[in-house]
C-alpha cells in the first residue's frame, strides 16, 4: 500500500510540474534592446520606456502588453501615439497589420 501511495504522490507531482508553461515562451518584453538601425529601446518593468536615437535624442513613454488568441505582443508609445510600435517575436513593426502578417519587421537584439 505504501508503494502505491508513493507512486500516486510522484505521479501527482510529475503531472503538475509538467503543466507549468515554458518561461522562455512567455514573451518577456521588458529589457534593453537595439534595432538593426541602431535605435535603443529600454522597456522597464513599470511599463515605462526610454527610446534613444543615434543622434542623442531620446523619448520617454509607456508600453503595454496585449494578448490575442494566437499570441502576445507589446505596444510602445512614441510621440503621444500609444500604438506607434508593435513588438512581437523579437521583431519591431510600425503597424498592427505588418505585425499580423509578419511583414516589414525589423529584427531586434536584447542586450541583457
Amino acid at each position: 500500500m505504501k508503494l502505491f501511495t508513493y507512486t500516486l504522490i510522484l505521479l501527482y507531482f510529475y503531472i503538475f510540474s509538467s503543466c507549468k508553461g515554458d518561461s522562455s515562451n512567455s514573451a518577456p518584453f521588458d529589457g534593453v534592446f537595439v534595432t538593426e538601425s541602431g535605435i535603443k529601446f529600454e522597456l522597464k518593468e513599470d511599463s515605462t520606456t526610454l527610446i534613444l536615437f543615434d543622434d542623442t535624442l531620446n523619448y520617454e513613454g509607456v508600453w503595454s502588453i496585449h494578448h490575442t488568441n494566437e499570441s502576445e505582443y507589446a505596444n510602445i508609445e512614441f510621440a503621444g501615439k500609444p500604438d506607434y510600435y508593435y513588438l512581437k517575436d523579437k521583431k519591431i513593426y510600425r503597424s498592427k497589420r505588418e505585425m499580423e502578417s509578419d511583414w516589414m519587421g525589423t529584427k531586434i537584439q536584447y542586450l541583457n
